[in-house]
């Protein structure tokens, strides 16, 4: 399929359950990225002419008083100056980098990176290979490559705006010896390198509620005059089929507390109600793992209040073939108390004093949040011939929603929390996801994501 230029068309073919979307985007088209370095560039000489306008516009507003000691406001438009200069300096230092070395490309020799595997690639510099002072400097200390896997979260709050922040997952680094590459103008300087890629790292995905995963290899020479630097973002992905990612549902055994096998048979009936037996059974599976944890679990009461368990899951299949997953999450004690003190909390704000009233309403707010973390919450997805089934209770509400393959897009891993994997679900035509699954270990999560993936994929063949 051709690369997708409209951003939305290209989210949408993503969301939608594109089984390729590394070759959606035309950053990465005929294997080859280039360096982010000339948009930067670009970018920051308008910011800073912007910058450098406002900023005189604003010093002009002033006038020009004579400077006292006594007066600070008179400082006010020579600092504003002092200000407008600094942007301009960078940008000059960033376009003479860019000047005297040129753009960079990153040949792909895989595409895409792939979980487990090697990433491979060759880098093309600008950099003459006739400068005598440019290949001795590259040649006795050679480029330095990072390669990382980043999450990328942003989050807006009422009082502060939004923020972003980049946070490395993974990261390894080598240097390697220039090579020299022919090219239409002459021969340039470049280098060769290949990484191992774990496979405990997250892929290349999609924002997310605010969060990104994404890989970058960023190359840099310490002795080049001016400083040479380069980044490209690349893809890697898990690119396993489907059948062998769902084979390590029942590899990977359950993790977490010790909780005995399913306490009762969850089999479909053909003489009942898919909906109404399926509702029953979740409810008699939530009752029976919450009595189940309170005996298994030996910590207290007032240590799972602060602490809560971690989500039981358990994987199985019918007689006819049909996956069903139980996920149930929660603690109805630890909830009962936490309600207990945020409402002790509220009582004590009105009679105490000032400054302990204060940290007595933010515990309230505390012990609310975390009394609604543990409500009691059980979902079971099954995977049925004819399409996706979620049964799902949350407190009293009890529902039951059925979805058709066709309908099925885009399925997501997240990890939350080291032992908390969310399997999000995307709905075509339909804003968010289904209510996620949440298992505690990765493989058992990526197994259901492609359980639920290669039965949407074969919903799709032909008859």
């Amino acid at each position: 399929m051709d690369t997708i230029k409209n951003p939305f068309r290209r989210y949408k073919a993503i969301l939608d359950g594109h089984p390729a979307p590394w070759t959606l985007y035309p950053i990465w088209a005929g294997r080859r990225v280039r360096s982010s370095c000339r948009a930067k560039v670009i970018a920051f000489g308008l910011f800073s002419a912007v910058w450098l306008g406002a900023t005189v516009a604003m010093a002009v507003s002033f006038g020009a008083p004579s400077l006292t000691a006594d007066d600070p406001i008179s400082f006010l438009p020579y600092l504003l100056v002092t200000f407008a200069i600094v942007p301009i300096v960078l940008f000059v230092k960033m376009a003479r980098s860019y000047a005297a070395h040129g753009e960079s490309v990153l040949a792909l020799e895989t595409f895409p990176g792939s979980l487990g595997g090697k990433f491979s690639a060759t880098l093309q510099t600008g950099i003459a290979a006739a400068r005598p002072s440019a290949r001795a400097q590259t040649a006795a200390s050679g480029f330095a490559v990072r390669f990382t896997c980043n999450r990328h979260e942003q989050r807006s709050s009422r009082g502060s705006g939004s923020s972003s922040y980049r946070r490395v997952l993974w990261e390894n680094t080598q240097t390697v010896q220039p090579t020299l590459s022919n090219t239409p103008s002459g021969a340039r300087l470049g280098a060769r390198f290949s990484f191992d890629v774990p496979f405990n790292v997250p892929s290349t995905s999609l924002p997310v509620d605010g969060e990104r995963i994404y890989w970058r290899i960023e190359v840099s020479h310490p002795t080049l005059t001016p400083k040479y630097t380069a980044s490209f973002d690349v893809p890697v992905y898990d690119t396993r089929s489907t059948q062998e990612r769902e084979a390590a549902l029942f590899e990977s055994p359950a993790t977490g507390r010790p909780v005995p096998e399913e306490p009762r048979d969850t089999s479909a009936d053909p003489s009942d109600d898919p909906a109404a037996s399926g509702v029953a059974d979740l409810v008699e599976l939530a009752d029976a793992v919450e009595t189940t944890r309170v005996s298994a679990d030996p910590r207290s009461l007032i240590a799972r209040t602060f602490v809560a368990r971690r989500p039981y899951d358990h994987v199985e299949r019918n007689e006819f073939d049909e996956l069903i997953v139980s996920t149930v999450k929660g603690d109805r004690e630890a909830r009962k108390t936490r309600r207990i003190a945020a409402a002790g909390s509220i009582v004590g704000f009105f009679f105490a004093p000032s400054g302990v009233s204060t940290v007595l309403f933010f515990s309230a707010v505390v012990f609310a949040l975390m009394a609604r973390s543990a409500r009691l919450t059980a979902t079971r997805a099954r995977l049925a011939g004819d399409g996706l089934v979620i049964d799902r209770i949350r407190g009293r509400k009890r529902e039951t929603t059925r979805f058709e393959w066709s309908k099925v897009g885009l399925v997501r891993v997240n990890g939350a929390k080291p032992h908390a994997w969310h399997v999000f679900i995307t709905i075509k035509g339909r804003s968010g996801t289904v209510p996620s699954l949440v298992l505690t270990d990765r493989k058992r999560a990526e197994g259901v994501a492609a359980a639920i993936e290669s039965r949407r994929n074969m919903a799709a063949l032909p008859v």
